[in-house]
């Protein structure tokens, strides 16, 4: 889980030095998640925009295998303070196939999100 709280002058990241502020992109890991056959790089994230309570989470997945292939959606879960899961929801990555050692970019984002301490992101299994 990643840490983060339901205000931005609350809100901070292991990653960050200070405080988050409004609008403010944090980068976090440079590798999230990492299979045999993808590996999910990049991330950054915001938690308001504009005066808006927002979750938006983007990064990058790269196929690292010799052959094209389906990626797989990603499941987003926020999670409260005791680590309970308490909304999550699935995205398509931009493409839905990628050719070998190539990449692609996703884009999750959630105005108003419920209020939460964490979230997760993973590869959802295909009945997700």
């Amino acid at each position: 889980c990643l840490p983060c709280k339901e205000t931005p002058e609350d809100f901070s990241n292991a990653k960050a030095a200070a405080p988050i502020r409004e609008g403010e992109v944090v980068p976090l890991d440079p590798i999230l998640i990492d299979t045999d056959d993808f590996e999910i790089a990049g991330l950054t994230w915001t938690h308001h925009e504009k005066g808006v309570a927002v979750f938006n989470v983007q990064g990058v997945i790269t196929n690292k295998t010799q052959d094209e292939r389906a990626v797989p959606k990603l499941r987003i879960a926020l999670r409260d303070q005791a680590g309970s899961e308490i909304y999550h929801w699935t995205i398509t990555p931009a493409a839905s196939r990628i050719a070998a050692n190539a990449r692609t970019s996703f884009d999750a984002r959630l105005e108003n999100p419920p209020p939460h301490n964490s979230f997760d992101l993973r590869f959802a299994t295909p009945e997700q």
